[in-house]
C-alpha cells in the first residue's frame, strides 16, 4: 500500500523545495503525496515534473477548516501530516485545528511535523511572528500530550523544525530592486550594534524535512526539536560585501531608521498588520542572542555541512539578476 503525506503549505519557498527533495529521494515505494490548495489546477501544473511521486489534490482552505466537504477525504489514511502556514495571529488556531482534524479522521497517523522559526518563543511581542509561533507549539503539544494519554494505541509524535532567516528572503522582487539600485536595506533604530545572523538557504530546511518525512521509523525523529541555521553568521554590512563581489556591482548596507522604513511599506500600499510584522521581526533579529548561533542539526542528520551564503548566491546566479 503506497504511504500517504498530507502537505500544507506547498505552494510557498519551502513547500516547493520540499516536494523536489521528496521526489529526489523517494525510493521504489511508492509516495502519495496528498495537498490541501486553494487553487487545483494550479498545484496540478507545479508538480507535473515530479515523475516519481503520486498526487492527491485535496481543494480547502486553511483558515476555514470546518468548511471543508469530506474531512475523510482529506486526512484518510495519512502517516505524517506537515504543517506550514501563513504567519498571522490566528496561526496557533489554525494548525491546532488541521491536527484535531488528522487525529479524528487518521487512525494511520503517526507523526505531526510542524514548521516553526528559530527562536520561537510566547514571550515575543503579540505583533511578532514568534510568538504566532510559540503559541502553536505549545498548543500542538499539549494536544498531542492529551491525545497520548487518551490513546495509548495511537501515539503520535510532533517534530518541530525550527530554522533561521532564509538566504532566499533576498530573491523577493522588492529586495532584488532594492539591490539593484545599489542598496540592502534594513530597519535598524539602533545601529551602534550590528544584526548578527546565522542565515541558512532554505534547501537546507527543505531537505532535512524530506528526511524526516521520508523515515519509515517515525521513533527516530519522534518529539524532536531541530534547529536549522547556515554555516556562518553574517551581518548586512558583510552581505553587501559578499554581494558587491558576486555581481560586480557595489552594493552599500543602508540601515534606516524604523520610521523610515514603514514608510517605505506604506507607500507600497502594504497592510498595516505585515508593517508590523517586519518590524517586530527585524526588531527580534537584533535582540533575540539565539538568532546569531549555528547550530550542525542539518548536518548531524545529513551527514553534510550547511550550504554557504557563497554557494546560496552561485547556484542562484544572483550576479543575473542583478543586471
Amino acid at each position: 500500500m503506497s504511504r500517504i503525506i498530507l502537505l500544507t503549505g506547498a505552494t510557498g519557498t519551502i513547500g516547493k523545495l520540499l516536494l523536489e527533495f521528496l521526489n529526489e529521494k523517494s525510493t521504489t515505494e511508492e509516495l502519495t503525496v496528498r495537498i490541501i490548495v486553494r487553487n487545483v489546477e494550479k498545484a496540478r501544473e507545479n508538480v507535473k515534473n515530479f515523475e516519481k511521486l503520486k498526487f492527491e489534490f485535496v481543494e480547502g482552505d486553511l483558515n476555514d477548516l470546518d468548511s471543508l466537504k469530506d474531512p475523510q477525504e482529506v486526512f484518510n489514511q495519512i502517516e505524517r501530516l506537515f504543517i506550514l502556514t501563513i504567519d498571522s495571529p490566528d496561526k496557533s488556531d489554525i494548525e491546532t485545528r488541521l491536527a484535531e482534524l488528522a487525529l479524528e479522521h487518521s487512525p494511520s497517523l503517526e507523526q505531526i511535523v510542524k514548521f516553526s522559526a528559530l527562536g520561537a518563543s510566547e514571550d515575543c511581542e503579540t505583533n511578532s511572528v514568534f510568538r504566532w509561533q510559540g503559541e502553536a507549539e505549545k498548543s500542538l503539544i499539549k494536544l498531542l500530550k492529551n491525545h497520548n494519554k487518551k490513546e495509548k494505541n495511537h501515539l503520535v509524535s510532533l517534530v518541530l523544525i525550527r530554522p533561521n532567516l532564509f538566504m532566499q528572503n533576498l530573491l523577493w522582487n522588492d529586495e532584488l530592486e532594492s539591490i539593484k539600485g545599489g542598496f540592502l536595506i534594513r530597519p535598524d533604530s539602533n545601529p551602534t550594534s550590528l544584526f548578527h545572523i546565522s542565515h541558512v538557504d532554505a534547501r537546507d530546511i527543505a531537505e532535512l524535512i524530506s528526511i524526516v518525512l521520508l523515515e519509515k521509523d517515525h521513533k527516530k525523529h519522534g518529539n524532536q526539536t531541530y534547529n536549522i541555521t547556515g554555516p556562518m553568521v553574517l551581518t548586512y554590512e558583510e552581505i553587501a560585501t559578499m554581494l558587491s563581489n558576486h555581481s560586480g556591482k557595489e552594493i552599500t548596507y543602508q540601515a534606516v531608521p524604523e520610521s523610515y522604513y514603514a514608510d517605505i511599506l506604506k507607500q507600497a500600499q502594504l497592510p498595516n498588520e505585515f508593517i508590523w510584522t517586519m518590524l517586530k521581526l527585524y526588531q527580534t533579529y537584533k535582540w533575540n542572542p539565539m538568532t546569531r548561533l549555528i547550530f550542525s542539526d542539518f548536518q548531524i542528520i545529513t551527514g553534510k555541512p550547511q550550504r554557504s551564503f557563497e554557494q546560496f548566491l552561485s547556484d542562484y546566479q544572483f550576479s543575473l539578476k542583478l543586471q
